[in-house]
């Protein structure tokens, strides 16, 4: 059974509330009325899915490059330490805190995020990524994402760019509208 646009709500709402609400009804046939097998959500339904603001985006953010930041100088100085007790191991304690630390990035921004959809950032400000069919993105789209982060980011540093960049209607960066993602409220 279809329903009509006025079925639906009048703004967008938080992903768990569309699903709680929304879950049974068809969207009219002029969206894709597709549905996700596990969340119940449509084609076409992100639509009706508040989506995250870049404030709490940008905070989120730097929630996690903190943390990241923290890891990078634990390990650092941890390395810095072992080499002043092992000096004849230095090559051997550099290439294990490098390795230590991409392993960290690699499975913070890109396994976690991939396939909860959440950082810890994410996870604090109620929001996570999601992609076109209202699921979590998956491995391959959060790395596309965290690629193309590399040329968006100091780009959206600028206040200048961030309107090329970041669209503000359908609230993505780059690297989301390359990827099919969207970050939105949870």
């Amino acid at each position: 059974m279809y329903t009509d646009r006025a079925a639906l709500p009048e703004k967008p709402i938080p992903l768990s509330e569309f699903v709680r609400k929304y879950s049974d009804i068809e969207i009219a046939p002029d969206v894709p009325a597709y549905q996700d097998p596990e969340t119940g959500l449509r084609m076409g339904a992100i639509h009706w899915i508040q989506k995250s603001g870049i404030v709490r985006r940008v905070i989120a953010h730097l929630i996690d490059l903190a943390i990241l930041f923290g890891v990078i100088y634990g390990m650092i100085t941890l390395g810095t330490y072992m080499v002043a007790a092992y000096p004849n191991l230095e090559r051997f304690i550099g290439i294990l805190v490098i390795a230590i630390m991409a392993v960290f990035t690699i499975v913070y921004f890109v396994l976690w995020e991939g396939l909860s959809g959440r950082s810890l950032g994410k996870l604090i400000f109620g929001i996570k990524v999601i992609n076109d069919h209202g699921r979590r993105p998956g491995i391959w789209k959060t790395i596309l994402r965290h690629i193309l982060r590399v040329i968006d980011t100091p780009v959206t540093a600028t206040i200048i760019f961030a309107v090329i960049v970041y669209d503000i209607r359908s609230g993505q960066r780059l690297g989301d509208t390359v990827a099919k993602t969207y970050v939105v409220r949870a």
